[in-house]
């Protein structure tokens, strides 16, 4: 039993650490890693392996070397959608620009761009 308690607080930290770099690096992008293992009280080299991840998935890219090295976030996809606005409806235009979103996107984080986007979009009509 502690062995499962032990292995979901890690499961837990791991997802803190990361979300965290994550949100360092656009502010931070030449100290994320330092800032993380001060905020979470633990080496750069534990961090390290965390923001190496990160890079493995192709979500941050590392630019120079060792004390020189910056982080930034990677840019997944960029898509324009262009509407006049006599006559758009916002639901309608979601519902085309959602249908590009990934599958996989949690329902909260989909909720918090259709909220975003449609209120963008209501104050362009108004």
């Amino acid at each position: 039993m502690l062995t499962i308690l032990h292995m979901e607080r890690t499961r837990k930290q791991t997802h803190q650490i990361r979300s965290f770099l994550l949100d360092a690096i656009p502010g931070s992008p030449q100290r994320a890693t330092a800032l993380a293992a001060r905020r979470f009280k633990i080496s750069r080299q534990s961090i390290n392996r965390h923001m190496r991840w990160l890079i493995d998935q192709g979500w941050v890219e590392a630019r120079g070397n060792t004390r020189q090295r910056t982080y930034h976030l990677v840019t997944l996809d960029s898509r324009l959608f262009r509407r006049t606005l006599e006559g758009l409806e916002e639901d309608r235009f979601w519902q085309e620009v959602s249908a590009v979103l990934p599958p996989d996107l949690p329902e909260n984080v989909r909720d918090i761009w259709q909220y975003g986007f449609t209120e963008m979009v209501n104050n362009a009509i108004d």
